[in-house]
């Protein structure tokens, strides 16, 4: 044998015996140190009889000026519907929303600032599926209502489900704060 083909032979066999000893190796914590998340688990979607039992709601935080009048008067609203053991779902219904000054909607004597009433089949165009499950995406605006040209106020907000098949309402638990208006202009 040659030098050149000993050579040859020992590269090779240092290749071969490298990649034998270093092999596959499968990490079972992060470059940080922290144990890989778990493995995605499908959630069952609910029973078509599932009935409606909580609701979560979610406001923007900063309304948009929809109409470029300098008053913000587009919310961004989410709606999520669960079932009593908390599986996200989309059911037929309306739905409809309060808007009331801060800290007055329990006041059995107060006039609400502005309420917008969805029916189940407008409601259906909000359908979506994000990240955290079917969700109503509706966006509300107080664009032609009276009080869109207002100083800076809060206001507080609820939003309340009403099945199409007549069962149960279902309202958000506590008020959304929010905040519109034009500050004043100096």
């Amino acid at each position: 044998m040659t030098l050149h083909a000993r050579n040859t032979v020992r590269t090779l066999s240092l290749v071969v015996c490298a990649s034998i000893v270093t092999g596959c190796v499968t990490e079972s914590v992060t470059s940080d140190g922290r144990p890989m998340p778990a493995k995605p688990r499908r959630i069952e979607a609910p029973p078509s009889t599932a009935v409606v039992a909580k609701l979560a709601f979610l406001i923007g935080a900063k309304p948009k000026d929809s109409n470029g009048n300098g008053f913000p008067d587009l919310f961004e609203t989410t709606v999520m519907l669960f079932t009593a053991d908390e599986k996200p779902l989309h059911r037929d219904g309306a739905f409809h929303f309060t808007l009331t000054q801060a800290g007055m909607m329990d006041d059995p004597e107060t006039t609400p600032l502005h309420e917008w009433t969805m029916s189940s089949e407008e409601a259906e165009a909000y359908r979506r599926t994000t990240l955290m499950g079917p969700v109503y995406e509706i966006p509300l605006s107080l664009a032609s209502a009276p009080i869109e040209r207002v100083p800076m106020m809060a206001a507080d907000m609820i939003v309340e489900f009403r099945p199409s098949d007549g069962g149960p309402s279902v309202r958000c638990n506590g008020v959304r704060t929010i905040q519109f208006g034009r500050r004043s202009v100096r």
